[in-house]
């Protein structure tokens, strides 16, 4: 399918470099972008599904994942984010809960520090996407 899209590319140029030489070739012009918009589209086709299907898998494992995890602090920041950040890197742990903030300070580290799955789950999701 690629090697379909790189001769609808050339046969393209190549009208299009006639075409604005003589213009008796606008029809054979029309049949080159024609084809060239066929070929892109059976490229995105053949693109889609594998991409439907790992959506659903990242999904799927969201929700394994994300129940495993709900509410533990699974990661600690190098550094104590701003309030926009916190809520996005907490999103889903329960300060509520926190009793003795000493335990923080074996590890040197303030509890707004802490990372949730969620958070850590976005960023390798968009690594293994993008």
């Amino acid at each position: 399918a690629l090697s379909a899209l790189e001769r609808a590319r050339v046969k393209l140029q190549k009208a299009e470099a006639d075409a604005a030489k003589n213009v008796k070739h606008a029809k054979r012009l029309q049949i080159a972008k024609d084809d060239f918009s066929e070929a892109c589209s059976l490229i995105s086709r053949k693109h889609m599904l594998p991409g439907i299907m790992s959506s659903i898998f990242f999904v799927v494992l969201l929700r394994i994942l994300g129940t495993e995890h709900k509410g533990k602090v699974v990661a600690l920041l190098p550094f104590v984010p701003i309030k926009f950040f916190s809520r996005i890197t907490a999103r889903g742990l329960d300060w509520s809960l926190i009793e003795d903030e000493s335990v923080f300070e074996g590890v040197g580290a303030n509890y707004k520090q802490g990372a949730s799955f969620l958070f850590i789950y976005m960023l390798a999701a968009l690594s293994v996407k993008h």
